[in-house]
């Protein structure tokens, strides 16, 4: 198969940004009123309870009111770090200043998404209950799988009569047979559910069209949870939406974006593509223990990669009908993607499609833009919010690199006379390098007091005290848990 063809099939089957994150597919949040303003930066509910779950700067002991003030002077210290980012030119380092892009490209992705996908998802109330009965359901079967359809009638009527064991697969490269594990409703391809579902024991199936092939399953075993109410199915019906609008909206999203890049002439620079692909193959390196590839490329390994085909980096990898990506600019969008939403890319099949991806984000972007959704408020909403983020953090890693330690300051902290107190409560583990960077991040947390105090000046602060009590739940009750470990990720690719 050419590369062409082989990029084009990729582009068919990838869905659409963050077609499978569910947050994507929420109703647009209402406004919530300002409980705080820095600047021309607000600080409203959502935005506070959402760094509240995300970002604690609380613990247990404190009361409701003391956690949520300790998650509010964090925000407003972070707007006043962003707005001085901005205010230093900081927002233009190249360090950072493709990631802000790509953060409002991604927003704006999400929202094309909501509009051409999400809504085009329609479930009745019949398709909620049709689902909630087979969610009753638990059902294991036989199988055959071909892709031929002359080959699936031939199966069809040997597993009607004949053991599986005893059925000889005709190609054994590309056919498979089996018994499928107890699959519950959501389980499966819908395709099999259809059928799977309302079969009856030792029932054989019609072949059934699916992936690049057809499948004949014979029902061997299930089990039905008789148990069914209304307010079983009230309580249910979430769960039910999740896996019927997923697989909707992966229809509805491959859909469109096989129209939007079916014409766009998407090739493969072959021997660009070899060297990459050795680059990455040699240079990422496992992740951790628990995944047996490597997931996502760290910037280390990028710096790597690119310092290794610098030679090439002005060397294209991909041309499509407006335009092309050299390999240093595929390096670069990497590079601008946060580390945990970058694709993998250590494996031939792995980069073809980031490389795929990468196109097809390049036209969603271009279409968003088309249709004005940068100036959606939705999107200018969460951008602000992400792009704050990723300001203050740097406008505190440039506040870093200009603080020192001293020898001499390292060896103070060592001959203090609770130094082993200290040290025991690391485990011993208190060397040099060590010291010196608990003095650093002690000199670092006077500095941002500092700098916030100083900046209050200069872009004004205001809280709206009896909004933000209102809005606290509990406010006196004693928090007894320490924050939970809880992660938000994106799928981006």
């Amino acid at each position: 198969m050419s590369f062409k063809h082989r990029f084009l099939e990729i582009l068919a089957i990838i869905a659409l940004l963050f077609s499978l994150n569910p947050g994507c597919s929420r109703p647009q949040e209402p406004r919530e009123e300002v409980i705080a303003t820095v600047g021309d930066r607000s600080i409203d509910w959502r935005l506070l309870r959402r760094s509240f779950q995300l970002e604690p700067k609380w613990g247990r002991g404190l009361t409701q009111r003391e956690a949520y003030q300790n998650q509010l002077d964090f925000l407003i210290e972070q707007k006043l770090f962003a707005r001085e980012a901005i205010a230093n030119g900081l927002d233009k380092d190249k360090s950072i200043a493709g990631l802000l892009t790509a953060i409002k490209g991604k927003e704006m992705i999400k929202e094309l998404y909501r509009q051409e996908v999400a809504s085009g998802v329609k479930i009745s109330e019949e398709d909620y209950r049709t689902a909630y009965r087979r969610s009753k359901k638990r059902v294991q079967f036989e199988f055959v799988y071909t892709p031929q359809a002359e080959r699936a009638a031939i199966y069809l009527a040997q597993l009607k009569t004949t053991p599986l064991e005893n059925i000889q697969l005709a190609s054994p490269l590309d056919e498979q047979k089996g018994v499928s594990p107890m699959f519950s409703y959501g389980d499966m391809a819908s395709e099999l559910e259809e059928v799977v579902f309302d079969m009856q024991s030792g029932e054989v199936s019609k072949p059934i069209k699916i992936d690049n092939g057809y499948m004949v399953v014979k029902l061997i075993d299930g089990e039905a949870d008789k148990f069914m109410s209304e307010m079983d199915f009230a309580e249910s019906k979430s769960k039910i939406r999740k896996v019927i609008f997923e697989r909707r909206a992966r229809k509805i999203s491959d859909e469109y974006i096989y129209k939007m890049l079916r014409d766009q002439e998407v090739k493969i620079n072959p021997p660009a593509f070899h060297a990459l692909t050795e680059q990455f193959s040699q240079i990422i390196n496992n992740k951790s223990s628990d995944q047996p590839f490597p997931i996502y490329v760290s910037n280390s390994e990028l710096q790597t990669t690119q310092a290794n085909l610098q030679d090439m980096s002005g060397e294209v990898l991909v041309t499509f009908k407006d335009g092309q990506f050299t390999v240093e600019e595929f390096l670069r969008k990497l590079w601008d993607t946060p580390a945990p939403m970058r694709p993998q890319v250590n494996m031939a099949p792995q980069l073809k499609k980031a490389i795929a991806v990468t196109v097809r984000n390049h036209y969603l972007a271009q279409e968003a833009y088309r249709q004005g959704l940068d100036k959606s408020p939705e999107v200018r909403y969460e951008a602000e919010a992400q792009c704050d983020e990723v300001l203050a953090r740097y406008y505190i890693k440039k506040l870093r690199e200009k603080l020192t330690v001293t020898d001499a300051e390292v060896q103070e902290f060592k001959h203090k006379g609770n130094f082993e107190t200290v040290n025991k409560r690391f485990g011993g583990k208190l060397d040099e390098d060590a010291v010196r960077g608990l003095i650093l991040d002690y000199k670092l947390t006077r500095q941002r007091i500092i700098a916030a105090d100083s900046l209050r000046a200069v872009y004004a602060v205001r809280v709206d005290t009896a909004l933000f009590e209102a809005r606290i739940p509990e406010p006196d009750k004693i928090i007894r848990e320490k924050p939970a470990g809880f992660a938000y990720r994106e799928r981006f690719y």
